[in-house]
């Protein structure tokens, strides 16, 4: 059976929008994508219309980021302590230093 991730290579489509490219580096992977709907009003703008979303071991971790890195650093996170971690928004509000 395929995992998540090599049906979206299969297939060019992500669930919530269109593949830019597929960044691997070991067992983690980040997909960045252009998001199919538009902004809520209610919802602050965005740096970039550009997403990233994270998979471990080809299995997609629920989450997207506004950022490659953060994204990463989820990946990193999740291999390490499970899908529900919150280690990497700590990691990346510490490099931010707030």
């Amino acid at each position: 059976m395929a995992t998540e991730l090599e049906y979206l290579k299969e297939n060019h489509q992500h669930p919530f929008g269109h593949i830019v490219q597929i960044h691997e580096i070991g067992p983690y992977a980040v997909v960045e994508y252009r998001p199919k709907r538009e902004r809520a009003a209610s919802e602050p703008p965005r740096e970039t219309e550009t997403m990233f979303s994270s998979y471990v071991h080809g299995k997609r971790t629920i989450t997207s980021h506004d950022t490659l890195d953060a994204a990463l650093a989820h990946c990193i996170a999740v291999n390490a302590e499970g899908n529900n971690t919150m280690a990497s928004f700590y990691f990346m509000r510490m490099l931010a230093g707030s």
